[in-house]
Parts: structure tokens; C-alpha cells; sequence
């Protein structure tokens, strides 16, 4: 029952995401070198969604003078450079800070093994990320670094560049 409901919801989510990425648009698309964009068509994307995958369709929009490309719709949609929604992306974020490397290496391991990645190229992809996360267990006890004190994340270095380098350029 919850896989047909999954389904059916992606079915109603990709209409929603193609009338977003396509079709006509009253303002003109410009290019980061100033020129106007042209409209190549709409080319296909999968989005992989907290509701399974999503086919939408979305314009490209090329530079006639540098050759650049824009996808309005990705931008709009904030999937630009990426294959997953910003709703999978924030519940991948949380389940990774909230979940253990064993949680986490399970979730993986099952969505590796289930029929929803058919496609050749993400089984790999699926596959590839557990071996890393087998390979690399040792460096990710969070909690017992945590623990002894250290920092985890990246923000303490992030900061501290962000501030040597806002010094020195002022």
C-alpha cells in the first residue's frame, strides 16, 4: 500500500515539476556574460525524491556568445548540479547527524539492495558509498570524538578561515 501511495504521489509531483521547469517565460533569460539566452528545447531530469523517483521535464536555455547553459527550472527548483530535491537532501542531512555509521551504512545497504534503483549507474553509485563508509568506519566514530572533547564538523575551520581571510583582505 505505502509503495503504490509513493507512486502515485510521484506521479502527481512530476506534472507539479514540469509545469515549474517548462514552457514559456515572459522575462528573458540572461547569461552570467550579460548576452540573452536562447531556448534549446526542454530536456528530461530524475529527481530522486523522499517520494522515490521523479521524471520532470525542464528548458535549457544556451548563450548564443560564451556557449554557457541555464536550466531556469533546476534553479527555480534548487536541484542545479544535483539529482536529489532539497526535501530528500535535508532528511538525508538530519537521518546523517541524528543516525549512527551503522544506521546510516544499513540505509544504505537496503536502498542498495531494493528495486527501486533498477538504473545500473546508482546501484554502483549505492554500492560504492558502502564500501567507503566500510572502508572509513574508524575515522567516523562521531560519538566518541565527540566525546574526548574534539570537533567533528567542519564550521570551527570554516570559521576560522572565514576570519584570517576577512583580516587580511581588510
Amino acid at each position: 500500500m505505502r509503495g503504490a501511495v509513493l507512486a502515485c504521489g510521484a506521479k502527481v509531483l512530476a506534472g507539479l515539476l514540469t509545469e515549474q521547469g517548462s514552457g514559456r517565460r515572459e522575462e528573458e533569460v540572461l547569461c552570467r556574460c550579460g548576452q540573452r539566452m536562447e531556448s534549446q528545447g526542454v530536456r528530461g531530469k530524475e529527481l530522486m525524491t523522499i517520494l522515490g523517483p521523479v521524471a520532470y521535464e525542464r528548458s535549457r536555455f544556451s548563450c548564443p556568445d560564451c556557449g554557457a547553459s541555464r536550466y531556469p527550472g533546476d534553479e527555480a527548483l534548487d536541484v542545479v548540479g544535483t539529482t536529489r530535491s532539497p526535501g530528500l537532501r535535508r532528511m538525508m542531512a538530519r537521518a546523517g547527524s541524528q543516525a549512527t555509521f551503522k544506521d546510516g551504512r544499513d540505509d544504505l545497504r537496503i536502498y542498495a539492495g531494493r528495486d527501486l534503483p533498477k538504473d545500473p549507474d546508482l546501484r554502483k553509485s549505492a554500492m560504492s558509498k558502502i564500501r567507503y563508509l566500510d572502508k572509513n568506519k574508524k575515522r567516523m566514530r562521531y560519538n566518541t570524538f565527540r566525546a574526548q572533547g574534539l570537533f567533528v564538523g567542519s564550521g570551527v575551520v570554516e570559521a576560522g578561515c572565514k576570519t584570517v581571510i576577512g583580516q587580511r583582505l581588510k
